[in-house]
């Protein structure tokens, strides 16, 4: 569980804490179990197929096996990872900036300031819990395609109060302080 003090010792000083929270691992692992399934029995009929190929003692049967296997321990890593990192990552909503927190040690921090908070994007709500995305980057790749890239707050419990934060933050932005006018001044 988050505690508040966590995150606490990574605020400036008169920064406020307005929301915080960390990914519902178990609802990632249920979003990722498919994937990871597959993945897992991907990677055991390979194997079964390199044991066969090295039964028959077909040395290029062996090596496209062994090949499929490592591209297939490849693709299975990111879900792993994703489901590892949830572990130790953690989110906060202060009232000058959001933080996203990872590494046991709270080592990688990703901040955010309010202008560089976009649209809210709510993905995969169910019962409360969802992805929270906020920073849009648009990337034009080959040929010209363009692509959004977005984070955010991924797999959250009580998504609604994240939401209110981020809100809430991205209005205190626009409000801003008042701009003073200089007069005219006229020389000559």
């Amino acid at each position: 569980m988050l505690h508040e003090e966590d995150i606490t010792t990574l605020l400036e000083p008169g920064e406020r804490l307005v929301w915080h929270g960390r990914p519902n691992v178990e609802r990632l692992v249920g979003r990722k179990f498919g994937g990871i399934f597959i993945a897992g029995a991907g990677i055991g009929l390979l194997l079964i197929w390199a044991w066969n190929s090295i039964v028959d003692g077909s040395v290029m049967g062996i090596f496209v096996a062994l090949l499929f296997v490592a591209f297939a321990v490849i693709l299975a890593h990111g879900k792993f990872r994703d489901v590892m990192d949830a572990r130790t990552t953690r989110y906060a909503v202060t009232d000058k900036r959001a933080l996203i927190v990872s590494g046991r040690a709270m080592t990688t921090q990703r901040i955010f300031p309010p202008d560089a908070i976009g649209p809210l994007d709510t993905r995969n709500e169910v019962h409360g819990v969802g992805d929270l995305m906020f920073c849009h980057t648009t990337k034009i790749g080959h040929f010209g395609h363009r692509r959004t890239e977005s984070e955010g707050f991924i797999g959250i419990a009580e998504i609604g109060k994240a939401r209110d934060a981020l809100s809430a933050l991205m209005k205190r932005a626009d409000d801003g302080p008042a701009i003073r006018l200089a007069p005219d001044v006229n020389i000559g």
